[in-house]
């Protein structure tokens, strides 16, 4: 029979996503739960996790481990709330990924909400690439992804959650650009695999332009606006980028076609089940999706 200790401990360092989380949850000390880690391995003659950055990442039999037990725990939960008689008091901790200006326009503003009716739910946000986000799901090291990528891995399930307009920003005066323009103008990118650049490419395809290579691409959207700014080129942001980020002469120049849109995905790996912190956020984002104001 396996050791109810050291399934506990396991389950909340899965959960949490390292062992000094698990230890704070369970109110014991690192090294304890590290030895009843230790316990239920040897127990089951299976590696269940390693280590992962300043955390821990399950293996394959980890994964299958916890989706076996976190039912039981959870339901446990509930059974202690309901014998206690009172309201379940969410908490817990949520890893999630996500593009840093969506971060900034909608994910921000949405967690503070969230977190004002639920307290004791913590959040720990990172701002990485979309394959790179994608990869990091699907090895469960974050509970949700905030994404313009939806991936065809039949684990992951996704939700759109907000569509932004793409606009074109680069130095003044404003004007209204034309199609043999967009074939002329420098061009700076986010990265060489940036859709919305792959969409606008084709659209000009269809018109018979070909569009330049970028001339320069950064992965990171406030050193784009400034390059923009200062004369080295155009770019394809998000029309909240300008919002957020006063860059001084920056300026938004017309398209000769209606503004190009990308939708946001909010995603969570389907084979992983949520606690109810977890399950409580990913129905706030669901119902709170919406376009932005623009």
């Amino acid at each position: 029979m396996l050791d109810f200790d050291a399934l506990h401990a396991f389950y909340w360092t899965a959960k949490l996503g390292g062992v000094g989380a698990a230890a704070r949850e369970l109110h014991v000390t690192q090294p304890a739960v590290s030895q009843r880690l230790r316990l239920l391995q040897t127990r089951l003659g299976k590696t269940l996790c390693g280590r992962a950055g300043n955390g821990i990442a399950l293996t394959e039999d980890g994964d299958k481990v916890y989706r076996a037990c976190a039912p039981a725990f959870e339901a446990l939960a509930s059974l202690e709330t309901a014998i206690e008689g009172k309201e379940q008091d969410i908490q817990g901790r949520l890893r999630v990924v996500a593009l840093s200006e969506f971060s900034k326009a909608y994910l921000l503003p949405r967690i503070r909400e969230f977190r004002r009716k639920h307290a004791k739910v913590r959040f720990h946000l990172e701002y990485r690439l979309p394959f790179e986000m994608m990869a990091s799901l699907v090895r469960h090291e974050v509970d949700f992804a905030f994404t313009i990528e939806v991936s065809t891995h039949p684990q992951i399930e996704a939700v759109p959650v907000y569509v932004e307009e793409l606009v074109c920003l680069g130095p003044g005066p404003a004007r209204r650009l034309s199609w043999e323009d967009l074939g002329r103008l420098p061009w700076l990118s986010c990265r060489s695999e940036d859709h919305a650049w792959f969409e606008f490419e084709a659209l000009l395809q269809k018109h018979g332009i070909r569009l330049p290579a970028p001339a320069i691409e950064v992965a990171e959207q406030e050193s784009l606006m400034n390059l923009a700014a200062s004369g080295a080129g155009y770019v394809l942001a998000p029309l909240h980028s300008m919002k957020l980020r006063k860059v001084s002469g920056l300026v938004r120049h017309w398209l000769p076609f209606p503004p190009l849109r990308q939708t946001i995905y909010a995603c969570r790996l389907k084979t992983v089940p949520l606690g109810p912190a977890g399950r409580e956020f990913w129905e706030f984002i669901a119902k709170s999706r919406q376009k932005p104001k623009v």
